[in-house]
């Protein structure tokens, strides 16, 4: 079977845009954790909702990307600039845990609204 090329548009339904953007950010955001993860690479993703919102991901930090970013552009080439810093083990099972601690409490504030919505 053939995948056929979909044109590629603005969305017009305002909570249609915004569903597709919270979805496909989600996604980006995985992809850049995962690159980060299994070669270790720098990575820094910003993102501005058309509500303003910023939304970002970083590993390790924007500050040392921009920096490294800065480096190779004032040398006018794009050759592998000096690693700043590395990624340890540590960072990567504290960024899991956090992650997993954040997961849970956005499942108990949801718990807690839907309680809150039924005793209503």
């Amino acid at each position: 079977m053939v995948r056929r090329k979909l044109e590629i548009k603005k969305i017009e339904d305002e909570s249609k845009r915004h569903v597709t953007f919270t979805k496909r950010r989600q996604g980006l955001f995985k992809k850049a954790k995962e690159l980060c993860k299994k070669s270790g690479d720098e990575v820094a993703i910003v993102s501005f909702s058309l509500a303003g919102n910023m939304y970002a991901f970083r590993h390790p930090s924007v500050d040392s990307i921009v920096k490294r970013y800065e480096a190779t552009e004032d040398n006018g080439a794009h050759a592998d600039v000096a690693n700043e810093s590395t990624e340890s083990v540590v960072e990567e099972e504290e960024l899991d845990q956090l992650e997993k601690e954040t997961e849970e409490m956005v499942n108990k504030v949801r718990d807690i609204a839907k309680d809150m919505v039924e005793k209503m």
